[in-house]
């Protein structure tokens, strides 16, 4: 079948070219995207350190996200990330070869394995207009599902939800 050349521009005026326009919901969805990749990319931190034991922060893991249309009129869209921060304490190089810093950092150990963090981060950003502004970050507790602010503590997980 051969078709003209008018049929064919009749054609591509009415259904495009195949390419889909690039709608306010993919750019949402491409901002929260770039986001969950900065925070997901962020390396474990030192936290604080004692004569007897180094603490650790991060990486974020169990990172998921997501975007939905928005309740309020601030914006057209939200994303929420939401991840786990692991902890761990090293063994400072002093506590090694001290008994006395040896058994502090012991039992620091212990208390975090007797009592382990069960908790959850969730970051609340509003999209839409190619602006991502975070507007909340929260701590759930996984078990009694309570939340509370979370802290603005400069680590690099909170600096890239906010852009830096």
């Amino acid at each position: 079948m051969v078709t003209t050349r008018p049929a064919l521009l009749i054609f591509v005026l009415i259904f495009g070219l195949g390419h889909p326009q690039n709608t306010a919901r993919d750019t949402a969805v491409e901002q929260m995207r770039q986001v969950a990749a900065a925070v997901k990319a962020c390396p474990e931190e030192t936290t604080s350190q004692t004569e007897y034991a180094i603490f650790h922060i991060g990486p974020p893991t169990n990172l998921e996200w997501d975007v939905q249309e928005s309740k309020t009129v601030r914006a057209p869209f939200q994303g929420i990330v939401t991840f786990s921060l692991p902890e761990r304490i090293e063994e400072s190089g002093k506590a090694k070869h001290s008994k006395k810093l040896h058994d502090q950092y012991m039992d620091a150990t212990m208390i975090r394995l007797a009592y382990p963090k069960s908790m959850y981060y969730q970051y609340e950003f509003d999209l839409g207009n190619n602006n991502v502004e975070l507007v909340k970050m929260i701590v759930i507790d996984t078990k009694t599902k309570e939340s509370k602010p979370a802290i603005r503590d400069g680590h690099c997980w909170q600096k890239a939800a906010r852009g830096q």
